[in-house]
């Protein structure tokens, strides 16, 4: 029997034990949350929490690893020989950055820091007789397929604009491979944070939330450039919150961060995510959710980079074709006010940390926020309910950043985050490069 033939008994799903004696002949038994896969010969396990065991194979190398099949729970015997223990190295630096992403997870500040990994040699892989006829039993779900993985790329080629794409990403993700909870994040430069774009399948609506580069599953992911996926979850471990404290009492970035919450499920038990990549550039994160245990296989990893490769073109190819250099102007349209008969809208807007607040309530922040309040003077002062992506960017007050940042994301952003708080007031666009402001009720703009 191969080690390889068993990987997915090395997921972490189930915790596994250890087994290890001393020198003269005193047994030790640990359960360990994760046996690593390596190679065809060669697995590691996390050096925390093995002081015992760590004195036992410096003494006496031999050990046995029972792990279980997440599937039909087969027990599988690994018999070993201890060979080093690293704290640098690829298989070092692949533990660490899941156990930081799951510290990060949770809030913590370096709780969990990695000192070292026990690399052993696998001798031999034995299936317990009693075990022996659930070998034949195979897993019939296979949600990732070539088939599968065209006719999402399929999908999402059909989008002709970048919000329908946005769409057409998560929908894809449900119509081929049967996710229904999905989140898609692109990177902001100028906060160097990610900002949910879309989401699918959550009770909460989360578009407008930040996660900080290197924090948390997502930011891990954003931070290295590579996937992470979890299985076997326990809620309590992923899912901590803290709670929201008052602006004027908390760090603003922290503030930021957690004012608008990111989606999740309360009691899901795996999670992939993959960094979006075109040309060693970050497009963004696509992050899954599920209530199964056991819903990713390690080839699943694969599949969705290679889906998120394709993301990342049309994200960027659509970046470029929604950007019309230049096109004629319409004339200026201009509402017709009855201001005594409507509702008050209060709108703040904080020029040293460019956010807005509307009736008291945070909306949103940075570019957006700078776009929302250029539209909404021009709207009071002069009634103008028509603009253009092209006179946006040829404003220089409001220090727009390159053409790679994408104008159009950020509208995108700004459309939605006004729909989910429904304040009365609405962006639609009004055809390519076009879009017009609809205001139910009276503006008061305030500047602090």
């Amino acid at each position: 029997m191969k080690l390889g033939d068993f990987k997915p008994c090395l997921q972490g799903v189930y915790p596994s034990t250890l087994y290890t004696c001393a020198a003269d002949g005193t047994p030790n038994v640990n359960y360990i949350s994760h046996v690593y896969y390596v190679d065809q010969n060669h697995v590691a396990i996390s050096g925390q929490f093995l002081n015992k065991t760590r004195k036992n194979i410096s003494a006496n190398p031999l050990a046995t690893a029972i792990v279980l099949d997440p599937i039909n729970v087969c027990h599988v015997e690994l018999i070993m020989c201890w060979k080093e223990s690293q704290n640098t190295g690829n298989i070092f630096s692949l533990i660490s950055e899941r156990i930081k992403a799951i510290d990060s997870q949770i809030g913590g500040e370096g709780r969990f820091t990695l000192q070292s990994v026990e690399i052993f040699e696998v001798l031999e892989v034995k299936v317990p007789e009693e075990f022996q006829y659930l070998l034949n039993q195979k897993d019939n779900k296979n949600l990732f397929s070539l088939y599968n993985l065209q006719s999402a790329i399929q999908h999402i080629q059909t989008a002709n604009t970048l919000e329908s794409l946005y769409d057409l990403i998560l929908e894809s993700l449900e119509k081929s491979f049967g996710f229904k909870h999905s989140l898609l994040l692109i990177p902001d430069s100028l906060t160097n944070k990610l900002i949910t774009i879309n989401m699918r399948g959550y009770n909460l609506n989360g578009v407008g939330a930040e996660v900080k580069i290197g924090e948390g599953i997502i930011g891990k992911v954003a931070q290295t450039q590579k996937p992470l996926a979890f299985m076997g979850l326990k809620r309590e471990y992923i899912y901590a919150q803290t709670s929201l404290r008052n602006f004027s009492e908390m760090d603003k970035e922290n503030f930021f961060s957690e004012a608008i919450a990111l989606p999740k499920l309360t009691d899901a038990a795996s999670i992939i995510a993959v960094p979006l990549i075109n040309r060693g550039k970050l497009a963004g994160v696509l992050e899954v959710q599920s209530l199964a245990s056991v819903e990713f296989k390690e080839s699943d990893e694969d599949f969705m980079m290679t889906f998120g490769s394709y993301v990342a073109m049309a994200i960027e190819n659509l970046q470029f074709h929604n950007e019309p250099e230049m096109f004629a102007l319409g004339p200026i349209t201009v509402a017709t006010k009855k201001e005594s008969s409507l509702k008050k809208i209060n709108i703040t807007y904080y020029i040293d940390d460019e956010c807005i607040f509307i009736d008291g309530e945070y909306l949103i922040r940075s570019t957006p926020a700078k776009i929302l309040w250029k539209l909404l003077q021009a709207y009071s002062g002069e009634g103008k309910t028509e603009f253009s992506n092209r006179e946006l960017r040829l404003d220089k007050t409001l220090q727009l950043p390159d053409f790679k940042d994408n104008l159009e994301t950020r509208l995108i952003l700004l459309r939605k985050r006004l729909e989910a708080k429904n304040h009365g007031i609405v962006l639609r666009p009004n055809g390519r490069g076009k879009f017009s402001i609809e205001v139910s009720g009276q503006v008061i703009l305030d500047v602090i």
